[in-house]
């Protein structure tokens, strides 16, 4: 194919010290007799070159980006949701999706790329020659275009998608420092995280602000481990409260942490936080039991209506756990209380994780915990879930919400009574008091 993705002509000029890999099909290496490498064959699998070959011909790129002044890009491209393909459809339909994504990626790069096998659903393109940013974004979203057509594997209807992390050297680079495949990597995977944690389909270019955000995500990560051992963890509640009467018929539940640091607000931790530390479960217990403990108090003293319920919200891995049912169930006859009394916030679950979602959410609505699907519309908002999962209420996330907001013909965004709300802690007939005042300069 022409040079036209995003790079600048390779200079024409004889190449005699340098061996070129001439590829076969899907680009591989073809070492001559003499150089004959066992790490350096081609990837069984893709027939893309392996890691050890990747790093030859990266060497060979950087000498000649150098010899000619020129910058070069690296690009990290990962499929979305590989796993659930995998757990769907079994590992030869997920084998034969790589082997059809590598084609799609060989078949896009220049004669001048090198496409290579990173690990597992990971690609690595390296691309000399790039004459600039922009360019090198370019042909990015000329990969994700290349691998967004359906593909038919084994008789299963698929369409790819990608996250793809850029990272571009300047000439000096290349001219002084040598950058290394190891930090072009690891800056090129940083901006491809970046990319799937924002819903993926799509390219971030890499910025060095982006290294800072792993080391405070990573020290947010012990800071909470600590907080967990140390007693560190804090309750606060926030009621719900009827329309009608304006009174609370409900709360919900907010776990906040102690930091190290000036004495400011505490933040709340973050659920895709708590299941990144490994803290899903022991964190998901310590909540559930002091929401409980609290919860059986304050009826004690009788000053609660007989319905009245605590909202918890559980991090995705938790309500897939199978020690969640069982948790609940101890946790609520320790404390005398019914699993009525209990409404679980969780996020839309991924295919994967699906089934026993499902499985445990059935089980709970036999002991009558109600469960509210958080932050619809922020991601999937698959409809046929609310068919299928036994689902009482929708919290609309913020972006739906401020844009039913902007439709002069749709309905309040407030609370309906199908039991749909906005993002804040409520239940059908109810609100939080601060949604009442965003709930009110919507109509207004």
């Amino acid at each position: 194919m022409d040079d036209v993705t995003g790079g600048q002509d390779e200079p024409k000029r004889p190449v005699v010290s340098r061996r070129r890999g001439l590829g076969k099909g899907l680009g591989a290496i073809l070492p001559g007799p003499e150089t004959v490498d066992e790490p350096s064959r081609p990837d069984e699998l893709t027939g893309l070159p392996n890691r050890a070959a990747l790093d030859e011909q990266f060497d060979e790129a950087v000498a000649r980006c150098r010899e000619d002044g020129a910058s070069m890009a690296v690009l990290v491209v990962a499929l979305d949701g590989f796993s659930d393909v995998n757990e769907l459809y079994g590992h030869s339909v997920g084998d034969n999706l790589l082997h059809d994504a590598a084609a799609r990626l060989s078949a896009a790069r220049r004669r001048s790329d090198t496409v290579a096998r990173f690990a597992g659903d990971e690609f690595v393109l390296v691309c000399p020659y790039v004459a600039s940013s922009d360019l090198a974004c370019q042909m990015a979203g000329r990969i994700l275009e290349d691998l967004s057509r359906p593909t038919t594997v084994d008789k299963a209807e698929l369409q790819l998608s990608a996250s793809i992390g850029v990272v571009v050297t300047s000439p000096g680079d290349t001219l002084g420092g040598t950058p290394t495949l190891e930090t072009l990597l690891g800056d090129a995977s940083l901006a491809m995280r970046r990319a799937k944690d924002e819903g993926g389909a799509s390219w971030k270019l890499f910025d060095p602000s982006m290294r800072e955000d792993v080391v405070v995500r990573s020290q947010n990560r012990q800071d909470l481990r600590a907080a967990l051992e140390e007693d560190g963890l804090v309750l606060e509640y926030e009621d719900i409260v009827d329309l009608d009467t304006g009174v609370a018929i409900s709360e919900s539940a907010i776990l906040v942490w102690s930091q190290p640091g000036p004495e400011v607000d505490q933040p709340q931790a973050p659920l895709d936080l708590v299941d990144e530390a490994g803290l899903a479960v022991p964190i998901g217990r310590w909540v559930l039991d002091h929401a409980l403990s609290d919860l059986s108090v304050r009826h004690a003293g009788s000053s609660l209506p007989a319905h009245f319920r605590v909202w918890v919200k559980v991090a995705p891995s938790l309500v897939a756990d199978p020690a969640l049912v069982a948790m609940i169930d101890e946790l609520t006859t320790t404390h005398g209380l019914s699993p009525s009394v209990l409404g679980l916030d969780i996020r839309e679950p991924s295919a994967a994780a699906l089934a026993s979602t499902e499985s445990n959410l059935r089980e709970l609505h036999e002991r009558d915990v109600v469960v509210a699907l958080d932050d619809f519309g922020a991601g999937q908002s698959n409809l046929g879930l609310l068919q299928r999962l036994p689902i009482s209420s929708l919290k609309l996330a913020p972006d739906l919400v401020a844009a039913l907001g902007h439709d002069a013909g749709a309905p309040d965004a407030g609370v309906s009574d199908a039991g749909v709300s906005d993002g804040a802690d409520t239940e059908p007939g109810a609100t939080h008091p601060a949604a009442l005042e965003a709930d009110t300069d919507a109509r207004a």
